[in-house]
């Protein structure tokens, strides 16, 4: 009797049920999906999802084999399951470690130490709340002895998200391979998604261009997830991390033998396929991943799914690993440029400019260039007496500078890849550090001006942490101020009143910045009590010589007087414009004929010296 013909819903039914289609030959059975003619009943219901269960371990294994047996092989380790009864069950190969025999296995429950029983079942618990486990136990012997090993695992759930099961590897700790092998594998993969990472990347294809002709049998795909630093922000760093590693799994589903998936980054993917594919098969694939991504479910109904932009380079050619990297990093810029879940391929005639903003993106995203921020400051002289009444921050990093790379580049790439808050937390760290450091008391301390863009403005909750940051330092926040543009008025219009309540109630001071080179703030600051106005430096540029540039000074110097602000006058460079901003009634004027930004040291000198 013939085999049946393989039907064709079957197929619909695996992927609606988001699981791999695995085709190894005719179906045993054949299922009709959207053809019942009536309801499904609670017998219909039993039979799917018993099928469903049945996907799902599929999808399981298929995952274990593709990504845990890889992971072992990479770093000589053994590796073993838990289920949902917390059991330790090493692989066969593992019970050989231990002197066991497979067939005539020991008592499972015994195998860990007493002492270390309850550490393994909260590091089980942890896992199946999303936490890598990483543990370290002793493992009985055949010859009665005891073993450390470092336990790895994560948890493997079905459709539905239940926890089905822990895979994981050991890694033997008392040898010098173990050892060896447990801070290779800890210095070459990442911990959330336990994918390579972005320095294994660099090595396997400084291997392929070592060998010949390996290059051009190879396509990169450089994969970011969309606006995920939002969708982090919503929903919360511990859901963000679970759908990381949800992403990591639906890729990892999608690689061939040979291919190679690593986290480069905190929402940037890299898969490396060992084929020479043209480009109509290449975008074919890259729709394969865009759809695995949309696959991921975000727990917000606002969002409802994943999305990712895609670059694509299909030849590996270049001096350096980075380079080839660098190819499809420009790529996936054009992707951004046209949108969420979009892929792009590299382009030779790529700018220079595109190759700068990859490498400066790559720089913002690395913990170095976080160690790197230092402020410095420039004094705010009262025009009277010249004396220094406040001083404004100003964040600066060496490694950009090495780069050729201004401030203003730095802060609006900070900015594009939703790193603003962060930013301003670090640089409101390191001010309450130094002016701790400084040792002055309020009499002698001059007001400390640090900037908020608009995004960090219209924030309720980053001001409210400004200001808890300083109470909780034990300086006066009214020794502090915010500085904000005209942008940042409208940006924050519809939280406005709680800001502003939030400011007056603990003191600390608001600057209106640039004021006359955006918008028209006219009507905000009808609303809004500011302490100081600081007038743009595009109007002091001709003060001297330019009768309506002045005119429009004494406007704004006599608007701020209306308002009982001080008039602050920004981009001072001659002494005649000195002179005459304080003939006019102006206030006080920042700029280098008074100072240039200086580190700590040096400001602190100058505080004391009164200016």
């Amino acid at each position: 009797m013939p085999p049946p013909a393989k039907p064709v819903g079957h197929v619909a039914l695996w992927r609606h049920l988001g699981v791999p289609v695995l085709e190894t030959g005719p179906a045993p059975f054949v299922l009709g999906v959207g053809n019942k003619p009536a309801p499904y009943g609670p017998e219909d219901m039993a039979v799917l999802e018993r099928i469903s269960g049945v996907f799902a371990a599929m999808r399981a294994a298929l995952l274990y084999r593709r990504r845990e047996r890889a992971r072992v092989a990479s770093v000589g380790g053994q590796d073993w399951t838990a289920g949902i009864d917390g059991t330790f069950r090493p692989s066969a190969d593992f019970l050989v470690a231990l002197g066991y025999d497979p067939a005539l296995p020991p008592d499972l429950s015994a195998l860990i130490a007493a002492e270390d029983r309850p550490a393994f079942a909260a590091a089980m618990e942890g896992a199946a709340d999303g936490i890598p486990l990483s543990v370290d136990v002793r493992l009985a012997t055949a010859d009665g002895r005891v073993r450390w090993y470092s336990l790895f695992g994560s948890v493997d759930r079905d459709e539905r998200g239940t926890f089905q099961q822990v895979l994981g590897i050991a890694l033997d700790r008392e040898s010098e391979r173990g050892l060896s092998d447990r801070a290779r594998w800890l210095a070459s993969h990442d911990a959330l998604t336990r994918l390579p990472n972005r320095s294994s990347l660099l090595n396997h294809l400084a291997e392929i261009q070592g060998s010949p002709g390996g290059g051009s049998q190879i396509a990169l795909f450089a994969l970011d997830l969309d606006k995920f630093s939002s969708v982090n922000a919503k929903i919360g760093v511990d859901a963000g991390d679970r759908l990381l590693r949800q992403v990591a799994d639906e890729l990892t589903l999608r690689l061939d033998a040979g291919d190679l998936l690593s986290r480069t980054g905190g929402d940037e993917f890299c898969l490396v396929k060992h084929a020479p594919l043209t480009p109509a098969q290449a975008g074919q694939f890259a729709e394969e991943l865009l759809s695995a991504v949309r696959a991921v479910v975000v727990p917000d109904e606002d969002i409802g799914f994943l999305t990712a932009g895609i670059g694509i380079s299909l030849s590996a050619s270049g001096p350096r690993p980075e380079t080839s990297l660098e190819q499809a990093e420009s790529a996936l810029h054009m992707a951004r440029a046209q949108g969420g879940n979009h892929f792009a391929f590299f382009e030779r005639q790529a700018t220079e400019r595109q190759m700068d903003e990859i490498r400066l993106s790559r720089l913002v995203s690395s913990p170095a260039f976080w160690d790197s921020l230092r402020v410095v400051y420039q004094a705010q002289v009262r025009l009277s007496d010249q004396r220094i009444m406040g001083v404004e921050a100003l964040v600066r990093s060496d490694l950009s500078g090495q780069m050729g790379i201004g401030t203003e580049r730095l802060i609006a790439t900070i900015e594009d890849m939703g790193l603003t808050q962060r930013l301003g937390r670090a640089v409101r760290d390191l001010v309450i550090a130094d002016v701790k450091a400084m040792g002055l008391t309020d009499e002698e301390l001059p007001v400390i001006s640090i900037n908020f863009s608009p995004v960090e403005f219209a924030d309720v909750d980053h001001v409210r942490d400004f200001i808890a940051a300083i109470k909780a330092s034990g300086l006066n926040p009214e020794k502090f101020e915010i500085e904000i543009t005209e942008r940042s008025l409208l940006a924050a219009s519809e939280a406005l009143d709680v800001v502003q309540s939030m400011l007056q109630q603990s003191g600390v001071r608001l600057a209106l910045d640039d004021f006359g080179s955006g918008y028209s703030s006219l009507r905000y600051l009808t609303h809004i009590q500011v302490d100081k106005i600081k007038i743009d430096k595009v109007f002091i540029n001709g003060i001297e010589t330019n009768g309506r540039e002045r005119r429009v000074v004494e406007s704004i110097i006599a608007l701020a007087r209306g308002l009982d602000a001080v008039a602050l006058a920004e981009g001072v460079e001659e002494a005649g414009q000195a002179r005459l901003l304080k003939d006019l009634g102006c206030e006080m004027a920042q700029g280098y004929h008074f100072c240039r930004p200086v580190g700590r040291t040096l400001i602190l000198q100058m505080i004391r010296g009164n200016g």
